[in-house]
């Protein structure tokens, strides 16, 4: 039975996040100071550098239970060069490392004003759709809709109608990158794909590194398989006044961003951060 506030907190985080990781931990652990926490630290990225998990337990050590490098997740090393994909990958193997029933997720980049509600699916609307048939092209910049529902089509065999809409434009649960996760349906999920293409769901997002016409949404996906395969239609929730995010990396925040909200700023980490949230 899912409960307001989790007694299972999972944060997925790479480099560029190292100190908004830090202040997404002391959000977490201000708002439930009894939770268990997993940290799963992307060193796989082109940002880590070698003693990146060193200082992950360094930093992170009163505030987690556990920190998970994404190299201890083997199969994630075919996608060591394709940073979207495997950390998409990645939540949707995470039933294989946590032996819970149902955990929240969030990234580290975020933080929550308060725990969402259990029964609402978060999501944002998009803006006007543009459905240009896929198969026949490439998608322009900006149709991300249509990439989605491109790789939602294709995961699932094409039984997905379409997406989800509220005033005529589109609802995705792309964003924001939090979810409360059911081990069982994404154990589903993985079943499904796996059993349509015969080959590991890793291999699937490898053979889709390259296809411009795809856009790889785990969460979108989910909601789909929820809504078509186990007959659960998402009830969203479109209100964002109950999270924060600032989709940027530490060096663009500025040193002054973090020492205002009293984090300490070691001079040495700083300079191994990346510049930018760039994921080339």
């Amino acid at each position: 039975m899912l409960i307001s506030t989790p007694e299972l907190v999972v944060v997925q985080t790479y480099p560029a996040h190292f100190y908004q990781t830090l202040a997404c931990l002391r959000n977490i652990r201000t708002l439930n100071p009894k939770c268990e926490i997993w940290l799963f630290a992307d060193n796989f990225s082109n940002f880590s550098w070698d003693n990146y998990i060193s200082y992950c337990h360094e930093v992170y050590r009163d505030l987690v239970n556990k920190i998970v490098p994404f190299s201890d997740i083997h199969v994630l090393y075919r996608l060591r060069n394709w940073p979207w994909l495997r950390q998409q990958t990645n939540k949707l193997l995470l039933d294989k490392v946590i032996d819970r029933t149902h955990w929240f997720f969030t990234d580290g980049d975020v933080q929550l004003r308060k725990w969402p509600a259990v029964d609402r699916v978060p999501g944002i609307i998009l803006g006007a759709y543009q459905g240009v048939p896929l198969s026949e092209r490439d998608p322009r910049p900006g149709e991300v809709s249509s990439q989605i529902l491109f790789y939602i089509r294709h995961m699932l065999g094409g039984e997905f109608g379409g997406f989800w809409t509220k005033d005529d434009k589109p609802i995705t649960a792309s964003n924001p990158p939090v979810k409360i996760m059911q081990a069982e349906i994404i154990r589903g999920l993985r079943n499904l794909i796996e059993s349509r293409f015969s080959k590991s769901l890793v291999d699937v997002h490898f053979d889709l590194r390259r296809d411009t016409r795809m856009a790889a949404s785990e969460w979108d996906l989910i909601e789909a398989y929820r809504q078509t395969v186990l007959g659960q239609a998402p009830v969203w929730e479109l209100d964002d006044n109950w999270y924060e995010t600032t989709w940027s990396a530490d060096r663009e925040l500025g040193k002054d961003w973090f020492q205002s909200r009293g984090i300490t700023i070691n001079a040495e980490i700083w300079q191994l951060l990346p510049k930018t949230k760039n994921y080339l």
